[in-house]
This record gives structure tokens, sequence and C-alpha cells, in this order.
């Protein structure tokens, strides 16, 4: 298991590395912006500027103090996966329980239709049926038939 005090310089080490990236991506786009041509208006364009262009956000300053902190996005962003997660899961689980759940219903049917012609029904609540809920056989159900080839 990895302690805090590796995780924290894992952490730093990756705050590091994404301050570079930056400092790269910010060089590379002025090198990029210094070999684009503007017009001298010659051509009939008219270049025009905007107060209101769009600022980059904000970067978090890295803290060595909390370097498992989130920020408000990534926080949103982990509520809704894990969120999908639980929805997913469960979905799952009662795919898995549906054709149990139609068999017992198949099953609780079979029942009560056996002790209807009985005389009996199952409880609304409870699929049990007592002991006492058992009709017993008439006398003589069973009895020996005489067999007339026999006699």
């Amino acid at each position: 298991m990895i302690s805090r005090a590796e995780l924290a310089e894992l952490f730093r080490e990756d705050d590091r590395q994404r301050a570079s990236h930056a400092e790269w991506m910010a060089q590379r786009e002025a090198q990029a912006q210094a070999l684009v041509q503007r017009n001298s208006g010659d051509a009939g364009l008219v270049l025009k500027t905007t107060d209101n262009a769009l600022l980059p956000a904000p970067q978090p300053e890295p803290s060595d103090e909390e370097p498992w902190a989130f920020t408000e996005l990534q926080f949103d962003s982990l509520a809704q996966v894990f969120a999908a997660e639980a929805k997913r899961t469960r979905m799952e689980r009662e795919r898995a329980i549906a054709p149990l759940r139609r068999e017992l219903d198949y099953l609780r049917g079979q029942l009560d239709a056996v002790l209807g012609m009985l005389g009996k029904s199952l409880p609304a609540n409870s699929p049990e049926v007592k002991s006492t809920d058992v009709a017993d056989l008439p006398a003589g159900f069973i009895r020996r038939r005489r067999n007339d080839a026999a006699a």
C-alpha cells in the first residue's frame, strides 16, 4: 500500500510536470502567433479587436498541504460517474432477479390453483400455507378396487 508521504510526492511531481507542460504550450502558442501574417488591409479586409474575448480559466494553485483536494468541477464529475455506476449496478441486479421473480409468480399461481381446488386460498400477504390449512382427504378416498377378473 502506498503511504501518504509517497502519495504527496507523486502529486507534487504531477504538479511540476503540469506546470512545465503549461509553460511549454504557452511558448509554442507565442511562436505560432509570431508566424501569423497580419493583413495590412490592402485586400480590403478589416481587422477588428474585441474587448469581450473569452479569458482562459484560472488554474488552481498547487498546494503541498492538500494534494488530494478536488476542484468543484472534478467533484461534480466524480459524483456523476458514481451515480451512473450505481444506476448500472442496480439495473444489472434487477435484470438478474427478473427471471426468478417470474418463476416465483408462476409457482405461486400454481399453488393458488391447487389450493383453490381444495377449497382453500393463499393469504393475501403471505405465500406460506399453515399445516392447519391443508384439507384431509375424505374417508374412504383410497379404497381397494375389486378386480372383477380375479373373482
